[in-house]
């Protein structure tokens, strides 16, 4: 109903095409978002219509589209429609995510209407993560699974990441530990049971994706630049910078605090005093540095607990260094190593099913009172 037009440079604005409302002799020709607040801009005599309102016309249209659908599928568009407060339903309406829910949608409605599809559960990752994702996917899967009348499994995104090991390793059983490092979470666990976690160690400062993403944006490389980082850094010197090797009080802990700031200070003083800066070898030397903190901890934990298997889950587990590297000492070690195919180490649906399943055998169901939780923690 509402989709994108256009963004004005200087002044942060988005304006969406809007249907025509009467409302007290004024037609509402569009809403604008101006610093993240819905704002009404009508046609004639400037009357500023409440949010209900609108929002009251929309669901008349919703209704309207979902006619010869059935009752269950009208409740479900109402449901999703007022499942959030109205401010926030606008300010989440204009993101992108709100584009691949109508895709989602779109694909429900099928299936209520008689697509041969087994349809047994949902499941839906609260967190953690950024709330205005999290509050789409929420509220979207609540009201797909009050339509439809099934189960909606809540998982941890964190979780998530180590379960895709059991869609890529279907003989792999618990327990083992498993070094998580993604864009915004970097943990060693021990997987105790399937749902079951003991945190062992976790990152002091950024999580090793953030820090890949940085040392690509002083390189000059695109965002998100730890792939890109990856690729260079194949061209070049792992050894040509001498990058630190931060302590941290705790054993399985790590920090890439220092190993950054080191590589920023590196590329500055060399652009400062006019010399080239060789991006491969620097890329190689940063890369090489934070897979060796990243696999000593890991490899420290497991040999002192006792583990027989390594697993490595989330996204920076698709880097060539630390697949390579992690393999090379787990051999070494005598202990087995699983890892997803890069392809399951991104954000993926699969892995959120996998995670699901194991919580479904133990009853773990939500509720329609379900709400995103940013913060969430495995442990």
């Amino acid at each position: 109903i509402i989709t994108d037009s256009h963004s004005l440079k200087n002044r942060r604005v988005r304006t969406y095409p809007y249907i025509p409302t009467e409302y007290n002799r004024c037609r509402i020709s569009r809403f604008t978002v101006f610093r993240n607040q819905p704002v009404i801009k009508c046609s004639k005599n400037n009357v500023m219509p409440d949010l209900t309102t609108v929002a009251n016309s929309h669901a008349t249209m919703i209704l309207k589209m979902s006619e010869g659908l059935g009752n269950t599928c009208a409740i479900f568009f109402l449901t999703l429609l007022f499942s959030l407060p109205l401010g926030m339903l606008f300010a989440l309406l204009r993101m992108s995510k709100s584009k691949i829910i109508s895709g989602i949608t779109r694909f429900f409605i099928s299936i209520l209407r008689g697509t041969p599809l087994m349809l047994q559960l949902l499941a839906v990752t609260y967190g953690p993560g950024l709330v205005g994702a999290l509050l789409i996917g929420v509220s979207a899967a609540k009201a797909l699974a009050y339509a439809a009348g099934k189960p909606l499994v809540p998982v941890n995104h964190i979780e998530g990441h180590v379960s895709a090991n059991y869609v890529a390793h279907p003989d792999l059983e618990p327990p083992f530990v498993c070094l998580v490092a993604s864009g915004g979470h970097s943990h060693i666990v021990r997987v105790e049971d399937y749902g079951v976690y003991t945190l062992l160690g976790q990152t002091m400062d950024d999580a090793a994706g953030e820090a890949f993403d940085k040392a690509a944006r002083v390189l000059g490389l695109p965002y998100p630049g730890g792939p890109l980082l990856d690729k260079l850094s194949r061209e070049g010197n792992p050894h040509a910078l001498k990058l630190p090797h931060v302590q941290t009080p705790g054993r399985y802990d790590y920090s890439f605090s220092g190993l950054k700031t080191a590589l920023i200070n590196t590329v500055h003083k060399l652009r400062q005093n006019g010399q080239d800066v060789p991006a491969a070898d620097i890329a190689a030397s940063f890369q090489h540095a934070a897979v060796e903190l990243l696999s000593d901890k890991a490899m420290l934990a497991a040999v002192e607990t006792g583990a027989k298997t390594v697993a490595l889950a989330g996204g920076v587990a698709s880097n060539s260094g630390l697949r390579n590297t992690m393999n090379d000492k787990c051999q070494k070690a005598g202990l087995r190593l699983v890892m997803p195919p890069p392809i399951l180490c991104t954000d993926n649906a699969a892995m959120i099913g996998s995670a699901a399943f194991y919580r479904l055998m133990r009853g773990e169901i939500a509720g329609l009172d379900l709400n995103a939780c940013p913060s969430l923690r495995l442990v």
